[in-house]
């Protein structure tokens, strides 16, 4: 896992914009800085000291300490300075960027032919039992996203991947789109893709926590996260807010 997270670090100081590069690079930096002060990953994670810019993306803001829960790393960065990038949903429909923001968000990257158990069928089993955790007027409070990084996973075949997974698209959204507003969306968020041969994917196995307005608020690494615990971390996000979680 820590070589990964390198990697995307790595990776980002030659692709995309200045801003886009730095935002990647200092949300790796974070990762691995976290994964060093925690002892998990592989075998070297630990070694070594923390980067020097890693502070920047790992400060809490009173409003993401309200949510306390410490069970999976809080990355606090500001929201994203993207353009109102297009995407389709697993519905045929368009989606814009401002249009998945209003609400505390558990994003995430996939693709529908991933080989490994282990990546995204484990992860998409976590949203799975987010979703099967949060009650009934709770899924109107909080969002669910798969993004599809793989060029073959049309909306066709994403309805047929949700229909698999039981997906409520009141609160679980499949998204495909053109690839500048995948990579783009991305980037600002530390996933990384690229393909290999065989229409298999190397790629970053993370998903985020976002605040309502668009900020990184925490990380989960991997795909062996609890999902009910992350359900009810997003119904502490909704309470934060000033809303009652319902019980």
């Amino acid at each position: 896992m820590r070589s990964d997270l390198v990697k995307m670090s790595s990776q980002a100081s030659s692709k995309g914009s200045r801003a886009e590069r730095s935002r990647a690079t200092l949300i790796g930096s974070a990762l691995v800085a976290v994964l060093c002060a925690s002892g998990c990953g592989n075998g070297d994670a630990g070694a070594g000291a923390a980067p020097e810019n890693a502070g920047a993306a790992t400060a809490g803001s009173a409003g993401a300490a309200a949510a306390g829960d410490a069970s999976f790393p809080e990355i606090i960065m500001p929201a994203p300075d993207l353009p109102n990038l297009e995407f389709v949903d697993q519905a045929g429909e368009p989606v814009f960027l401002e249009e998945l923001r209003g609400k505390p968000t558990l994003l995430t990257y996939i693709y529908v032919n991933c080989p490994m158990p282990e990546m995204c069928p484990a992860t998409t089993l976590r949203f799975q039992e987010v979703q099967r955790a949060l009650d009934e007027p709770m899924r109107d409070r909080v969002r669910l996203i798969s993004v599809s990084f793989d060029p073959a996973d049309t909306p066709e075949v994403l309805a047929e991947y949700a229909e698999l997974w039981e997906v409520d698209p009141r609160v679980w959204t499949m998204l495909t789109g053109p690839d500048e507003s995948i990579r783009a969306l991305g980037a600002a968020y530390g996933f990384w893709f690229e393909p290999q041969e065989g229409a298999t994917f190397r790629h970053a196995m993370i998903s985020v926590i976002l605040l309502p307005d668009g900020s990184m608020h925490r990380v989960l690494l991997g795909s062996v996260w609890d999902g009910a615990e992350v359900a009810d971390h997003l119904a502490r996000l909704v309470a934060a807010r000033g809303e009652p979680a319902p019980h």
